[in-house]
């Protein structure tokens, strides 16, 4: 009899024993489709793939290589055929290569899609500071300045210290020293680490 109750004490020990150690038990490991939808990354839309594009675009612009910079405005407005900015980045590769017809036409129609609803003042602001930068390259100062400003006005605006950056360089072609460092200093006080900023402000006050 005895023997039968120490049994079934030990039974229920054993299985409370289970129940704890199922309990502190990790978690199973996920399975290699989960991994697979954990690792993939999430799919952009149109617009996200074409400012991704829009992106490299600029910087190989900058570096002074306007046909790779081509090639991604082409892939830009592939993924968006409504992407304003590409147009307007586009028509500042045409000036570099000096098709200044094309450029114009990129321009008037990025601007014809920017000034369409839904309205987007990033949208509006990049294509009126890309307007305005190449006016200032082709000696139009007043214009180009008149559009910079409009740019930096435009609410939600991403590129005010570029902007503030192509108007004091404007100002500073148009021999207009004193309008280009406050510029600059605007500049500055939204892009502290800017390193063009700082040269341009060091060079002014060699001067």
């Amino acid at each position: 009899m005895m023997t039968g109750v120490v049994l079934r004490w030990v039974a229920v020990g054993l299985w409370g024993i289970g129940l704890l150690a199922g309990c502190a038990a990790p978690p199973p490991p996920p399975s290699a489709a989960t991994l697979d939808m954990l690792t993939v990354p999430k799919p952009q839309g149109p617009r996200a793939q074409a400012m991704t594009h829009y992106a490299l675009a600029q910087a190989y612009l900058e570096r002074d290589q306007p046909y790779i910079a081509l090639e991604e405005i082409r892939r830009a407005l592939e993924a968006d055929p409504r992407f304003p900015q590409a147009y307007s980045l586009l028509g500042l590769v045409h000036l570099r290569n000096q098709a200044t017809g094309l450029a114009q036409e990129s321009f008037n129609r990025a601007l014809d899609m920017a000034t369409q609803p839904p309205l987007s003042g990033d949208d509006l602001g990049q294509v009126q500071h890309h307007l305005g930068w190449s006016q200032c390259q082709q000696g139009q100062y007043a214009q180009g300045q008149t559009q910079l400003v409009r740019a930096l006005s435009q609410p939600g605006f991403t590129q005010a210290a570029e902007a503030w950056i192509a108007l004091g360089d404007c100002q500073k072609m148009a021999g207009q020293q004193t309008q280009a460092r406050n510029s600059w200093l605007q500049a500055l006080r939204l892009a502290p680490q800017h390193p063009g900023v700082r040269a341009r402000l060091d060079s002014a006050q060699a001067k």
